[in-house]
């Protein structure tokens, strides 16, 4: 591979089944495409944004109903959602279980981590959109390549660390996918980058270029990195 693409794309463009979709189908036309970010879907940060402010039982059960609802519509149109309807369940229980606790007590790390299922149902969700176009991708839990320092809401990220984190969990699921397809069947990575920095807007203009920058830097190897953020597909 001599060219490495990150792909980006923003909640309107994960909004819902045809838009989820549209988006794979980007991602298999270019076989440089092999890291791909994604939001949580349209609406859902706001809503879980809402949960953590911390509301009453009758407003949170509309909010958690509304955050389900979303990802209903989409798994109900999955030819098989076996796979993932049980994560996706698990996750909304731990969004449900988040909430109660933040009714009580509201704090920055608890509003990072109740933020951060939005982008982990999206991810889980679109991996099967492309299995259903027979591609094939592994999910990564951001959290494990991006280190931070503790400061909840506003961290910073710390270069050195990520770098080593990259090169030791990130880059052998790249360079497997490489090795063990052509070019046309290489197996995308998916991460979800709101997970650790949950300012949209620190996240469109910072976070993927910042793991561009990191996927560029990997210590020698040649790879030119590019960054294709994509907002809505029918902007493309």
């Amino acid at each position: 591979m001599s060219h490495l693409s990150v792909a980006k794309f923003g909640g309107t463009s994960v909004a819902n089944y045809s838009a989820m979709q549209a988006c794979a189908k980007i991602i298999i036309a270019d076989p440089n495409t092999r890291v791909v970010v994604l939001s949580a879907s349209a609406g859902v940060t706001n809503l879980l944004v809402a949960l953590a402010n911390g509301v009453e039982a009758e407003e949170r059960a509309k909010l958690i109903g509304e955050v389900r609802q979303i990802q209903e519509n989409i798994l109900n149109e999955l030819k098989d959602d076996s796979r993932v309807r049980p994560i996706i369940e698990k996750y909304l229980e731990n969004i449900t279980a988040l909430s109660e606790a933040a009714s009580l007590a509201t704090s920055l790390a608890l509003t990072d981590e109740l933020i951060s299922h939005g982008e982990m149902m999206s991810t889980q969700i679109f991996i099967e959109v492309l299995r259903e176009l027979q591609t094939s991708a592994t999910w990564v839990d951001v959290r494990t390549l991006v280190a931070t320092n503790d400061n909840f809401g506003k961290a910073s990220p710390d270069d050195a660390q990520t770098q080593v984190n990259c090169d030791n969990l990130l880059k052998p699921l790249i360079d497997r996918g490489e090795s063990n397809s052509t070019p046309d069947e290489a197996e995308p990575v998916l991460s979800n980058v709101n997970a650790i920095l949950t300012s949209e807007v620190v996240i469109v203009s910072t976070e993927i270029l910042y793991l561009a920058k990191i996927l560029n830097t990997f210590a020698r190897n040649p790879w030119a990195c590019s960054m294709l953020k994509l907002e809505s597909v029918n902007k493309v």
